[in-house]
């Protein structure tokens, strides 16, 4: 891959992550929390999804857990009229682009690593992709079809 279609699939992954800011999840999980914040039971889910009550306490607990599986998440989230978001956002605040530079430096995930640069509050990638070079980007990497 060159440098250049490098670059650009850095700055889409960036611009795609601008607006997400992880957080702590609820202790109980997201299912729970939200059935319970709307005030439905888990007969009603279980009727919006086509499962018994035991499913859904089964899927409570098992995101809770960190063992559910995706699809069932999704399923249990469309029940909710809400969507699943899954992201994999740099840590401390830093960007794609500093950690490709991480990377190319020799890092490893389970050991040393090169000295972080400084923390930046707001960074964007500059040059932004343009909308006609993110869209052949994409369509060659098939970074967001679904699948």
């Amino acid at each position: 891959m060159k440098d250049s279609e490098k670059l650009l699939g850095i700055n889409i992954l960036q611009s795609a992550i601008e607006e997400i800011q992880p957080g702590p999840s609820p202790v109980q999980g997201w299912l729970r929390a939200i059935r319970e914040a709307f005030g439905l039971s888990r007969a009603r889910i279980a009727d919006r999804l086509g499962v018994s009550i035991p499913t859904v306490q089964n899927y409570e607990k098992r995101e809770k857990a960190e063992t559910i599986t995706l699809a069932s998440l999704r399923r249990a989230a469309a029940a909710l009229d809400c969507e699943l978001v899954v992201a994999l956002v740099p840590r401390e605040g830093r960007t794609f682009q500093e950690l490709a530079e991480q990377v190319s430096l020799g890092a490893t995930a389970h050991g040393s690593q090169p000295p972080k640069s400084p923390r930046r509050v707001h960074s964007r990638p500059d040059p932004a992709p343009t909308s006609s070079a993110a869209a052949q980007f994409n369509d060659r990497l098939g970074l967001w079809s679904a699948q």
